[in-house]
């Protein structure tokens, strides 16, 4: 009698113990589902953040290889300005006719000094 009330308990102790194990291992499969959720969209959100840099990077080479253009051209135009002999490219304007263009374009924008 002692036997089966001992095996008895054993067996209600060890179906206690196995459904406290199947319910830790169910809410551990939650949390891990959880994560794996989290982790999967702050993968798609770096995803993005990295074609969005990748995107940036291709516009500023681009503005980059603009500028650089735009350089050589300064360049150019300079040179051949420099070496131009031409005394109307050379010739400075006198200061009273820069005045009195300021003073023509001051009047027809409204600002009278």
């Amino acid at each position: 009698m002692r036997i089966a009330i001992g095996l008895g308990l054993a067996v209600v102790v060890v179906s206690g113990l196995l459904y406290w194990q199947i319910k830790r291992n169910g809410e551990l499969s939650a949390v891990i589902d959880q994560h794996q959720a989290t982790i999967t969209q702050q993968n798609a959100i770096i995803q993005k953040e990295r074609t969005a840099t990748a995107k940036t990077n291709a516009q500023l080479a681009e503005s980059r290889q603009a500028v650089q253009r735009l350089q050589r051209n300064e360049q150019v135009f300079n040179h051949d300005l420099e070496a131009s002999a031409d005394p109307c490219i050379n010739s400075a304007i006198p200061a009273d006719v820069a005045q009195r263009v300021q003073q023509f374009r001051d009047s027809n924008n409204g600002n009278n000094p």
